[in-house]
């Protein structure tokens, strides 16, 4: 009696990690995961943080000793400092069918955007931005939250948002998000098998 009893149990415990597992591979699902590589040159392990987000898989390398949190909800991963004076947001938007108002982003689309987002803000500059071998605009900005830098990365149905903004110690955690956009990697991936 009791060997069923394990047996039937073992089988819900199957049946009920599979259908998590085919749950987190969904292609509209966010989720933010890890990778490693072996640089070839040196032979060293390089980490590399993984987001699969609407049948998108986006790799990078996440900025050295900083915590950081994800909120599927919103599609977005916040790295900061552990003093929380500067934080690096990959915020992702898509475009559906019921919100036609996330139209392409144009710079004025952005600016207003930013003015949303940080209070007092002030662009002091805009130039070219190459990341993913995808174009998009740079912005330099002031607000009262401090400085900051902001990049929007166009995509066939939406953007990549991925913003700087630091209190103290700016120019040092500017390196850290050139670092996020230099090794930024974008590549689809395959929907996942549909459930019968």
């Amino acid at each position: 009696m009791k060997k069923i009893h394990f047996t039937a149990l073992l089988a819900a415990f199957a049946v009920w990690l599979a259908n998590g597992f085919a749950n987190a591979q969904e292609p509209a699902a966010f989720r933010l995961g890890a990778e490693q590589t072996r640089c070839p040159e040196y032979g060293t392990l390089i980490l590399w943080h993984v987001i699969y987000v609407n049948g998108l898989k986006v790799a990078f390398i996440p900025p050295s000793e900083w915590e950081r949190t994800v909120n599927p909800a919103e599609k977005k991963a916040v790295y900061y400092t552990k003093d929380y004076s500067s934080s690096i947001t990959l915020r992702f938007e898509f475009q559906s069918s019921t919100n036609a108002s996330s139209a392409k982003l144009t710079s004025t689309n952005i600016v207003s955007l930013l003015k949303e987002r940080f209070p007092g803000v002030q662009i002091k500059d805009k130039i070219p931005c190459l990341a993913a071998q995808i174009q998009g605009e740079l912005f330099h900005f002031t607000s009262t939250a401090g400085n900051g830098m902001a990049t929007f990365l166009p995509l066939e149905n939406g953007h990549i948002e991925i913003c700087l903004i630091s209190r103290n110690n700016y120019e040092k955690a500017k390196v850290e998000l050139f670092g996020i956009l230099n090794s930024l990697r974008l590549e689809r991936v395959a929907a996942s098998p549909s459930k019968s």
